[in-house]
């Protein structure tokens, strides 16, 4: 009986070492896939983005707008009023620079 158990161990632990090598391959193939992908976060890839503006001139000359669900502060060289679709064009430290869409 413990000669069976071990001949069943033998013969069945090559093909999960196999299968444990494929895996641990394919988990580094994936690694290093998304090494080779840009960046999906940060203050930059907000640029070009449109949003919403949800209030008029506040604290220090700067709009309120919404853009991807969040709000931020921003700043705009043009006259903006609440409702008005707007588009980044630059990112200055936490505040944003739109221009109407």
């Amino acid at each position: 009986m413990e000669q069976q158990y071990q001949q069943l161990v033998e013969s069945i632990g090559f093909p999960f070492l196999i299968l444990f090598v494929v895996i641990a391959l394919y988990l580094l193939y994936l690694g290093l896939r998304a090494q080779k992908r840009g960046s999906e976060t940060g203050l930059d890839t907000m640029i070009g983005q449109t949003g919403v503006v949800t209030e008029g001139r506040k604290f220090r000359n700067r709009y309120s707008v919404e853009i991807r669900g969040e709000r931020w502060w921003c700043v705009s060289d043009y006259e903006l009023r609440p409702g008005m679709e707007v588009r980044v064009t630059g990112v200055s430290g936490m505040i944003f620079e739109v221009e109407p869409v």
